[in-house]
């Protein structure tokens, strides 16, 4: 068996794909309360991304285990999603499934098909995976 946890980034500063300074109080907070023996990590190309994974890591104590950038982890279509968020009045999956419900089901079918696959072979058996990503579907 392997296990898959997924997060999203924490709040980031407005305009900058960067953490905010709540943005990483937000992440170790979070960090505290994960486990402390992930055999492998994954994050998206976004720093923002990247920082949380550090954050997380700082909180639990674990080192940087063995881990991997996964580009399929950012959308192609973010402008699409953030019109579907303002038409929508809010970023919420429900929400935006009631705007836009193609794009949230091609591009949930592409997460799974591609994405999770994909990591799920970098995962040792019986081992556990954390990953932290941008996409409005984590």
């Amino acid at each position: 068996m392997k296990e898959l946890e997924l997060r999203r980034h924490a709040a980031r500063q407005p305009d900058a794909d960067a953490l905010s300074p709540e943005g990483r109080v937000q992440a170790e907070s979070v960090g505290r309360s994960l486990r402390k023996d992930y055999d492998f990590v994954f994050v998206s190309p976004a720093t923002r991304s990247a920082e949380t994974m550090a954050w997380f890591l700082r909180a639990t104590g674990q080192a940087l285990p063995p881990h991997a950038v996964i580009p399929g982890l950012v959308t192609e279509r973010e402008d699409e999603w953030r019109r579907a968020a303002r038409t929508a009045g809010s970023p919420a999956i429900d929400a935006l499934k009631e705007v836009d419900p193609d794009l949230v089901a091609e591009e949930s079918e592409r997460l799974a098909r591609v994405v999770l696959h994909e990591m799920f072979e970098r995962i040792p058996d019986g081992g556990r995976a954390l990953d932290v990503g941008h996409t409005p579907l984590i």
